[in-house]
């Protein structure tokens, strides 16, 4: 009797759907595809601009005598990231010229909303505060669709088509402020817009530095969370994120079929991604184990994380 009670327990659990699961991958930005060189380089996996050309950053370049666009110390700011080591960051509008400089990115789900679903939605936005970004506006948000944007020859639509929108001038290049609402989902959509949104006409804006015949409200995004359960997306808790890089190296790189770990872990995770985000396989590390087998893997590009319960590291793994 304990003994089917419990094969019924483990059922349920295999079967019934995980609280706090996050329908955006990648959603802190840690993992990427390479070391983010200059703007305009969108190296966050599973995200692309789809209109403009937005920008990622991350302590992987943290040149400080350039300011690139390291974490914190980056030519449009200096801003640690709200989780982790990486943020991205968007143009909401640009003098003299704001109908044409408009930034906006995207990402596929997880998997698709289910119609009639209560979601809950939250990200965490900074301006950034370099001399440049003379302005600030509201106009910040998202768009759900099922359409797959890009910025080359089928940029996002018009500003006026959103799910959400802020409609606060966010002046703060300090804090991360959250931006968060719930929706009842209308559609399976499965595609998300991050960006600036509302019609020129309908900003609303304030200078924060010397007026110029130039200049730019420019904002970073972090932490990006959607799912149905209110209590992950609205935490103030950090996830696993926190950890701190170790250092760790992979070899050979390119492989042919094994790889091994630079340094000796007790204990801690592997994980291969595709570069859309997909997880295609997970190892668990164990301290007598110094070669791990991929030959089933198609000739390319993955992304390999190392993480123990204190660190983590994101590397790009070539198989040939």
């Amino acid at each position: 009797m304990k003994q089917s009670f419990l094969i019924l327990l483990l059922f349920f659990c295999l079967v019934l759907p995980v609280g706090g699961q996050n329908l955006v991958p990648n959603g802190s930005f840690e993992d990427y595809i390479d070391c983010p060189f200059g703007l305009d380089d969108m190296q966050a996996v599973g995200w692309s601009s789809s209109r403009g050309s937005c920008d990622y950053y991350n302590s992987c370049n943290n040149d400080i005598l350039d300011c690139g666009v390291g974490v914190p110390c980056n030519v449009f700011g200096y801003q640690m990231a709200y989780d982790g080591q990486g943020y991205v960051g968007f143009i909401q509008y640009r003098v003299p010229d704001p109908e044409t400089l408009r930034e906006q990115m995207t990402c596929s789900l997880i998997e698709p909303l289910v119609i009639g679903e209560t979601y809950f939605f939250s990200m965490r936005i900074n301006r950034g505060n370099s001399v440049f970004n003379i302005n600030a506006s509201n106009g910040q948000g998202f768009l759900l669709t099922n359409e797959q944007y890009n910025a080359i020859d089928n940029p996002s639509p018009a500003f006026e088509e959103y799910t959400y929108v802020n409609q606060e001038i966010l002046t703060d290049s300090t804090n991360w402020i959250s931006i968060s609402t719930s929706f009842v989902a209308e559609e399976a959509f499965s595609q998300l817009v991050l960006g600036a949104f509302l019609e020129t006409a309908m900003l609303d804006t304030a200078s924060v530095g010397v007026p110029l015949p130039y200049g730019q409200a420019y904002y970073f995004i972090d932490d990006v969370r959607l799912s149905t359960d209110s209590n992950f997306v609205f935490t103030e808790v950090l996830e696993q994120h926190e950890r701190l890089p170790l250092g760790i190296n992979i070899f050979p790189n390119p492989n042919e079929g094994f790889f091994r770990l630079s340094q000796k872990l007790n204990t801690g995770s592997i994980i291969i991604k595709k570069i859309t985000g997909e997880v295609i396989k997970r190892f668990e590390i164990e301290n007598e184990l110094t070669e791990y087998e991929c030959s089933e893997l198609s000739s390319g590009n993955y992304i390999v994380t190392v993480m123990t319960d204190k660190t983590i590291d994101h590397l790009k793994l070539i198989k040939q």
